[in-house]
């Protein structure tokens, strides 16, 4: 699999040119293509591994590991931000890169003022991208019921609800034990689900999803799951609406 090389561009006042600085050769998720969007390339960006992150061709320090918020992230989205840079944020993602760390750079941005997230992947069409929210805490407890839930586990990824009528975290809907025929199981039960809830209305504000996962999973895991929870395999909406959650 040949690396998928990133630009990263810096963004200097509002309404000037963007120019690359660096190039940094990235294995981004490979998918599908199913539940993914067209790429954007002129949204601001963000490159990241397992242990390095790197935005506007400037290496970031992370100074804890058990803190969310990465300061000086935040301090570089900040001042993009008051530069007049639109509040979206496209990351490249190693597919190593871990869950904990997708967790640490979306609290960091939200924080900082960003309002719409997209995880890039590759397909053998090119680069496409999915759009992911992340709710406060309250938020999400609060949305609309039934407050559907997936968890990825190290070996299985169960399906639950917050709300107790789709199954909950102690006894899930579905626990679907992570292998070859894993995504096809997930979009099976997702799409059942689906029809219950919404028959008709593929835009209810309610036909969200809150995805969850231990803090070591991969990003090309990660990557698969979103895929098979936003579209079935033909291209139909199931959850487009996905939200990322750190609890």
């Amino acid at each position: 699999m040949r690396a998928f090389l990133v630009v990263v561009f810096v963004f200097g006042s509002a309404g000037a040119a963007a120019k690359p600085v660096t190039q940094r050769p990235v294995e981004v998720p490979t998918v599908a293509g199913s539940g993914y969007d067209s790429l954007d390339v002129n949204r601001l960006s963000l490159v990241a591994t397992r242990g390095s992150i790197i935005i506007d061709g400037q290496p970031i320090t992370r100074t804890s590991a058990h803190e969310l918020v990465i300061p000086q992230l935040k301090q570089v989205l900040d001042q993009r931000l008051e530069a007049g840079t639109k509040p979206e944020l496209t990351m490249f993602l190693d597919k190593a890169t871990p869950y904990r760390s997708l967790i640490e750079i979306v609290f960091t941005a939200r924080e900082a003022g960003i309002k719409e997230f997209y995880l890039a992947t590759q397909t053998t069409r090119g680069a496409v991208a999915a759009r992911l929210t992340m709710p406060r805490n309250d938020e999400l407890a609060d949305a609309a019921t039934p407050g559907m839930m997936v968890s990825v586990l190290e070996h299985e990824i169960l399906i639950w609800s917050r709300s107790g009528l789709e199954g909950s975290l102690a006894k899930p809907k579905h626990a679907i034990r992570i292998g070859p025929d894993a995504l096809h199981q997930l979009t099976s039960a997702l799409s059942s689900i689906a029809q219950r809830w919404w028959p008709a209305d593929r835009h209810d504000p309610s036909r969200v999803i809150a995805l969850q996962a231990d803090a070591n999973v991969p990003a090309q895991t990660i990557a698969h799951v979103i895929g098979a929870v936003r579209a079935t395999a033909d291209g139909r909406p199931l959850f487009p609406s996905v939200a990322l959650s750190s609890v």
